[in-house]
């Protein structure tokens, strides 16, 4: 038998990272932001916010841009109900509104600099990605698919904003402006964007302040002043996309100092290989733009990353180690049935998906649905009492157990009238700087998995019950216990029920206790169970075939 995890989200963000570097200039103008979900108070789905800027004429709009782009979604109304291309747009314009009253207030640089912009909301809870771009900075997207997720569909998700273009060539003399061609390459003015922040010389009302006070962009672009509309335009191109649960994906945030040097294929490809590889979001940016960077005359290159996981993925991956030994019985012509238990009908199902009929010749998959309790009954049934059972815990349940109630509950399994044995899996690791580090991870994928048993507490006692804002997610490591205990704490005091919790008091949620050898010893001499057999990994994981002796 088998546990599985419960969540309320069909995607889990593994990682998220970023990385700029100069180049061949002498300044830099990139920017980029990395919002993850518990920067995003109050919402109902679990949202992440990913960006780029590159700056030219100056870094100003892109520093506006990074700082005030997030604050504004993090508190849109069209964000909270779920309307991402309104939020992202609105959001665009009332920056643009912010540097025009920037540029009255003195900042002339407002005028003549700006920034493209590569935009991602991403809806965890649902499976949603919401893609927004101005000008040439991009968003790329890897699709693994395949039994080990190795083939990858590369897409690029964005749309480049070139004078050249038909559409916007057309817009742009629409709007009175004609493309300045002395380079070679078609310009707004200087410009080689058609679309981006700032360079308000090119936007109402500033492009409409008369013939004799052009600046030289406007006379490059030969604006006529009797035609209204904006010669670089401020909307971005929009996209919605949605991610399938039994994908893998992988993000890229681009810079055109990127692009410029490396094909969507190699980029994306690089980044699967990496992270495949165990590097984190950070490196793997920091791999591509590193790359970039060694290019001749090479510019400003930014890269943000991002590593998404569909809940069938997670599934494949918590079944992975049962698999293994599923799949050795099956290839050994063993006749074999397999039960997994969970308390949750959709996560039964949704771990038996993995192995469908058909996936095996002789191993047949079943799924049993209730408590342990309910599991020890079934055991016990007479069609079932003859049987020769091994009971499977290959992931961290015994960790959760005081060691005391660990070793009853093993006990409780292996009986002499049950017929049983069991394959148990224990972590080893007391090393606390490495234990510390697999907990508290900073892309805070574990305080959101341990923060997901408040909202699990709201829907059963009322929504209101727990405001989660008002809660952190903590870990410590217990070197007396050999455990690493995780805290609900409350940022200010909370009542609960009749009862006040003040500010800071540590609630344990969540105690998992490490197991070296003498853990082990003593974990078996309690259970009156003997080591069959046992095999370590490097990382100090075991496995221990255990029995009546």
């Amino acid at each position: 038998m088998a546990d599985a995890s419960n969540s309320t989200s069909i995607f889990t963000l593994q990682g998220a990272g970023a990385s700029s570097v100069l180049g061949s200039n002498p300044t830099q103008e990139d920017r980029y932001t990395v919002l993850l979900p518990d920067e995003f108070s109050g919402h109902t789905d679990s949202l992440a916010f990913f960006a780029v800027y590159d700056g030219h004429a100056s870094d100003k709009v892109a520093e506006h841009a990074s700082k005030n782009i997030r604050r504004l979604l993090t508190i849109s109304r069209e964000l909270r109900q779920g309307n991402y291309e309104s939020a992202i747009e609105q959001a665009i314009q009332a920056e643009e509104k912010e540097l025009l009253q920037g540029f009255w207030a003195g900042e002339e640089l407002f005028a003549v600099a700006g920034s493209t912009a590569a935009l991602v909301v991403v809806n965890l809870t649902r499976g949603i990605l919401v893609v927004a771009n101005l000008g040439d900075s991009h968003v790329l997207l890897g699709e693994a698919d395949g039994a080990n997720h190795t083939s990858l569909k590369v897409e690029r998700l964005t749309t480049s904003h070139k004078p050249e273009d038909a559409g916007e060539s057309h817009r742009i003399e629409s709007a009175g402006g004609t493309l300045n061609t002395d380079s070679g390459v078609s310009r707004v003015g200087g410009l080689n964007v058609s679309r981006a922040l700032g360079d308000l010389q090119y936007k109402m009302p500033l492009k409409d302040i008369g013939e004799q006070s052009l600046s030289s962009g406007q006379e490059k672009a030969c604006v006529e002043p009797t035609k209204k509309g904006d010669l670089v335009s401020s909307y971005p191109s929009l996209k919605r996309y949605t991610l399938q649960p039994d994908r893998r994906y992988f993000l890229a945030l681009t810079t055109d100092g990127v692009t410029n040097t490396m094909d969507d294929e190699t980029i994306m490809h690089q980044i699967a290989g990496s992270k495949q590889e165990g590097m984190d979001a950070d490196r793997v940016a920091a791999k591509i733009t590193e790359k970039a960077s060694k290019e001749p005359s090479s510019d400003n290159a930014t890269c943000v990353t991002v590593f998404l996981d569909g809940h069938n993925v997670r599934d494949q991956e918590n079944l992975r180690k049962v698999k293994i030994l599923l799949d050795a019985l099956d290839e050994m012509g063993r006749e074999v049935d397999y039960f997994a238990l969970d308390v949750s009908y959709q996560e039964l199902h949704r771990t038996l998906s993995i192995v469908p009929p058909g996936t095996f010749r002789h191993v047949r998959c079943f799924g049993l649905l209730g408590t342990y309790d309910d599991g020890r009954d079934w055991m016990h049934l007479p069609e079932i009492r003859s049987r020769s059972k091994t009971i499977l815990s290959l992931g961290s349940t015994l960790g959760s157990f005081q060691r005391p109630e660990a070793a009853d509950f093993l006990a409780s399994f292996v009986t002499p009238e049950s017929n049983s044995s069991l394959l148990i899996g224990l972590d080893g690791c007391k090393d606390a700087d490495r234990v510390l580090a697999a907990y508290n991870d900073p892309e805070g994928i574990n305080r959101r998995f341990i923060k997901h048993g408040l909202e699990r507490a709201n829907e059963i006692l009322g929504p209101d019950t727990f405001d989660l804002d008002k809660w952190a997610v903590i870990g410590r490591w217990d070197a007396a216990q050999g455990s690493h205990n995780q805290y609900y704490l409350p940022s200010e005091d909370v009542s609960l029920a009749d009862k006040t919790i003040p500010a800071g008091r540590r609630i344990l949620a969540v105690k998992s206790h490490k197991y070296d050898a003498d853990d082990r010893d003593a974990l078996c001499r309690r259970a009156e169970l003997a080591v069959g057999d046992a095999w370590a990994s490097k990382n100090q994981y075991n496995i221990l075939y255990l029995e009546k002796p």
